[in-house]
């Protein structure tokens, strides 16, 4: 701008000085030295050049922590343990017509097959269950009872470790006596089946909850647990305990002479005359066990 300015006036000197007939000589001279003065204010001065802008710094990433995701590891499909699914199978008065049907995941490969229980009514007045299980329109399994009314059916994995799982069917022989029947299912087929005597309850963890009627001393309902080992059921308590609620008056027992028992504590005794007591448990052999009417508790010997 200075500069601008500067040679303006310069130039209108310039035009007066012609006007006058004066020589210019000088003022071509002093034009330069105009020149080069602007020029220098112009680098140095009014128009010194701005400081080179340093480049914008490149953002640095600080590290931060990773916060790392904490996961329990995933069971192999073949370790998983599957919660035992109970089917109740109701027939009523029109079982003649009766047919159930069912659609299971049952050897665990993600595809349901279908189960289908029928049950039969022959002229003969036999009665029965015919169970059926088809996977992929291809018949698995037909399995027929006579004299067998199918009460329950369970999808259980009693080991999960084998790759196997059990589908058990709890049938009534007319005579509040049970039996169950196990079969072992696997993606190649069905096997079994696999006889044990009584009612299944429950199936967790392995172990199988069983209740049957006992006969020590008088007939009682009671329970125990089994575990398949090996394709066959072993039982995993060794005496059969009977239910509370047949610790009533009816099965009430009154010790008619001395009775020699081993005590809850290990040390050897007698019951005298008169004691009343209910029977606790049995192995279903020899022993008994007992508790009084004033909670003494022990083995009858």
């Amino acid at each position: 701008m200075v500069y601008l300015l500067r040679k303006t006036e310069m130039a209108a000197w310039i035009i007066r000085c012609r006007k006058k007939g004066k020589k210019t000589m000088r003022l071509k001279i002093n034009w330069k030295k105009w020149m080069t003065a602007g020029l220098c204010l112009m680098l140095l001065g009014g128009c010194a050049p701005r400081q080179a802008e340093k480049p914008a710094a490149v953002p640095t990433a600080v590290p931060s922590a990773v916060l790392k995701e904490e996961r329990t590891p995933e069971p192999s499909p073949a370790a998983e343990p599957v919660k035992t699914r109970w089917i109740d199978i109701e027939t009523g008065s029109d079982a003649a017509s009766v047919i159930r049907t069912f659609y299971l995941d049952l050897d665990g490969d993600g595809q349901e097959e279908t189960l289908s229980a029928a049950y039969n009514r022959q002229e003969n007045g036999m009665e029965g269950f015919t169970v059926t299980v088809e996977d992929n329109g291809t018949e698995t399994l037909c399995y027929e009872t006579d004299y067998r009314m199918l009460e329950r059916i369970g999808l259980a994995d009693l080991d999960p470790e084998d790759g196997k799982r059990e589908l058990l069917m709890v049938y009534d022989m007319m005579s509040d006596d049970y039996v169950t029947e196990c079969f072992e299912v696997t993606e190649s087929g069905i096997s079994g089946p696999i006889e044990l005597g009584g009612f299944v309850q429950e199936a967790e963890n392995g172990i199988l909850t069983v209740e049957d009627y006992v006969d020590m001393l008088g007939t009682y309902g009671a329970y125990t647990t089994y575990r398949l080992v090996g394709g066959e059921f072993v039982q995993e308590d060794a005496l059969w305990h009977v239910k509370e609620d047949w610790w009533d008056e009816w099965h009430t027992l009154t010790v008619e002479r001395e009775l020699p028992v081993v005590l809850s504590d290990g040390t050897e005794s007698t019951l005298p005359v008169g004691t009343c007591l209910v029977i606790t448990a049995t192995d279903r052999i020899s022993e008994a066990y007992f508790s009084t009417t004033d909670g003494v508790e022990g083995k009858i010997l």
